[in-house]
């Protein structure tokens, strides 16, 4: 439908309940059965993914596991999306809340409070969180102005990134100067579904890579960006193809996130 030119009558719509509807023939009885059914995550998906540490010896991370969670962490995964969410104009915050966000945005220059990305030139991606949890709570006491990357990574905010967002908010860090080259830095500001990469590049000793390095062509125009880069041995990481295959035209040697984790098992 997105080829077609059809995809954007479609939202997106996201039941992180953890029970699934199942139908079909019982092995034993061969009746059909239909119906809603709790699935448990897969030991061995976690293990490919290293989720939260999962190989390093975590069982909790199997006993806690939250769906909602698991696909807030890797929802840059995917590049196409619907541009609309189902029920997203439904809201339990006060009438006068868009006038009172925006007020507040502007007095802290449209700055993010915690990493400090300026988004002036993008204001859409700066929210204004209510640190309580109180959408009702407008004292300004209870804001603090945070980009969506920042705003998804608070507790209780299993709030979806798309691909392009992230990019876009990695490179005005790098061009800002926001992404310092330390591995604790490194972890707080790079998406969390490149975290298992990170994870295997320190252990074998790599200095830290730069996040959302720009790809340019010889009139100095953008044509891709890395998700990790280190330049000097210009090898790098990439999630959408288009920016894998820039940066190979280019002569970097670049692997998607399947192939890194296939490669590292």
């Amino acid at each position: 439908m997105k080829a077609n030119g059809r995809f954007e009558r479609y939202v997106a719509t996201n039941d992180v309940s953890g029970e699934f509807l199942i139908s079909g023939f019982n092995f034993q009885t061969k009746k059909l059965h239909q119906g809603k059914a709790r699935l448990q995550v897969c030991k061995n998906c976690l293990r490919y993914l290293n989720y939260q540490g999962y190989q390093q010896g975590h069982p909790e991370v199997f006993a806690n596991f939250s769906l909602a969670e698991f696909f807030a962490t890797y929802s840059s995964f995917f590049p196409h999306l619907p541009s609309r969410m189902a029920g997203e104009n439904d809201s339990l915050y006060t009438p006068d809340w868009p006038l009172i966000s925006g007020q507040y945005r502007a007095e802290r220059n449209f700055c993010c409070e915690l990493c400090g990305v300026n988004l002036s030139s993008h204001k859409h991606l700066l929210h204004t969180h209510h640190r309580s949890g109180v959408k009702t709570d407008n004292w300004p006491a209870n804001f603090q102005a945070l980009c969506l990357d920042c705003h998804r990574r608070q507790p209780g905010h299993d709030m979806p990134i798309r691909h392009e967002e992230m990019q876009l908010i990695t490179r005005l860090r790098q061009e800002q100067s926001i992404c310092p080259m330390d591995w604790p830095t490194i972890f707080e500001l790079a998406d969390p579904a490149v975290h298992r990469i990170l994870y295997f590049y320190q252990s074998k000793g790599w200095q830290p890579p730069e996040l959302g390095y720009p790809l340019t062509d010889e009139a100095e125009r953008p044509v891709g960006q890395l998700e990790l880069a280190w330049p000097f041995e210009r090898f790098g990481i990439a999630i959408s193809k288009e920016d894998i295959q820039s940066a190979r035209r280019q002569g970097w040697q670049v692997l998607s996130m399947h192939e890194a984790a296939d490669q590292w098992g």
